[in-house]
């Protein structure tokens, strides 16, 4: 790369969490995670050329912006307010910039208290994706690529029945939905239901009986299909193989594994209901500082729904820089099975009472409190 040369360089700024990135490799971590998603293709030819670590990184993002804009170079998109501004520009321009705010003084940091409580985050990549050598030598009995000729067969129009029963283990945690559904619980497919794909979706699901009594349409992705001489042993091993982290078995053991997030405070804001869509609602404290001090009955809140695995306190984190920057605080999740008609339906019900915010960026943010979308919830999602 000529250093002299004019090239699209981004400014990228982010506030980093060990919950969702590398410790060692902040900056890098979240790189990779903004371009892993990228739909430009822009994952390979991304080059880092500086990283700037601050206590002050609002301040000294400005101060480096107005630096390379005081070098002459065009802005292509972006501010310094949206956290992400390309420009096209010479790099030595950009790493003098670069220099000059890192050898200023940086402003006093004012540490935030620390939150009265947290909540359990999973983010373990030390855990083995299978639970004990060997596992996968004698005990899953479909093989090869029958998903892809199951789903072949489904889109020609034919049914997915089988013509018997299969055993299950379930290799997810799904303790949303029931607190029997850990690591290691067997079940048992419904024949007559058999195998299925969802309208709008392209998961293979299919239909199973838990042996806790849970009757649940699952992704094939999220269990093994066992030999039946073998189950009850293999349930044992992976149980045991999951003790003392956080998908023991046992609640009290799994909920002792606990990280601190700075936007969910789980003493006051408890998750209500059962189910993998999770309805939640969002705001910022400083938001809720003003309506208190304007004497105003509610806030400004953004309404949103997640499903699948990663819930909604994975989706507001996902939002970086954004959320987490201005300070955001979930302060409702609803879990349900029926989660994107609710959402739908909590929405029109504000709209109806005036409550669009009209001046956001988004569309799903609304004059509200979190125990009016508590309140909503409960009636709506029924």
């Amino acid at each position: 790369m000529d250093p002299t040369a004019t090239y699209p360089l981004c400014l990228l700024f982010g506030i980093h969490s060990p919950s969702f990135i590398s410790e060692e490799e902040p900056a890098i971590g979240h790189l990779r995670t903004r371009f892993s998603g990228d739909t430009t293709g822009l994952v390979e030819p991304v080059q880092l050329l500086a990283v700037l670590s601050t206590n002050s990184v609002q301040s000294l993002w400005r101060e480096l912006n107005r630096a390379v804009v005081g070098w002459g170079q065009i802005v292509l998109t972006g501010s310094e307010d949206n956290h992400e501004v390309w420009y096209d520009s010479r790099v030595d321009n950009v790493l003098d910039a670069f220099r000059t705010v890192s050898e200023r003084q940086p402003p006093d940091f004012v540490p935030m208290p620390a939150p009265d409580s947290c909540l359990v985050s999973i983010s373990l990549d030390d855990l083995p994706s299978d639970p004990f050598p060997g596992y996968e030598d004698v005990s899953p009995t479909r093989q090869g690529k029958w998903a892809y000729e199951m789903k072949k067969h489904l889109r020609a129009g034919r049914i997915g029945t089988q013509t018997s029963r299969e055993r299950v283990i379930l290799r997810k945690d799904l303790r949303r939905i029931d607190p029997s559904m850990f690591k290691g619980q067997l079940g048992s497919t419904v024949p007559e239901t058999g195998f299925s794909i969802k309208p709008g979706r392209t998961s293979l699901q299919v239909a199973v009986e838990f042996d806790s009594g849970v009757s649940l349409d699952v992704d094939i992705y999220w269990i093994d299909f066992v030999r039946e001489d073998i189950a009850e042993d293999l349930s044992a091993k992976i149980i045991a193989s999951f003790r003392d982290t956080p998908f023991d078995a046992n609640p009290e053991s799994a909920s002792g594994w606990i990280r601190e997030l700075p936007f969910f405070n789980q003493a006051d804001r408890k998750i209500v209901g059962h189910g993998l869509g999770e309805v939640y609602a969002y705001t910022y404290r400083s938001a809720v500082d003003e309506a208190v001090a304007g004497e105003l009955r509610r806030y400004p809140m953004k309404i949103g729904y997640t499903s699948g695995l990663d819930g909604a306190i994975q989706r507001v984190a996902s939002q970086f820089p954004s959320a987490i920057a201005q300070d955001a605080q979930i302060q409702f999740i609803g879990r349900c099975d029926n989660g994107r008609a609710t959402e739908n339906k909590i929405h029109k019900a504000l709209r109806g009472r005036g409550g669009r915010v009209e001046e956001s960026l988004g569309k799903e943010w609304y004059w509200t409190t979190a125990d009016e979308v508590a309140e909503l919830f409960n009636d709506l999602s029924r």
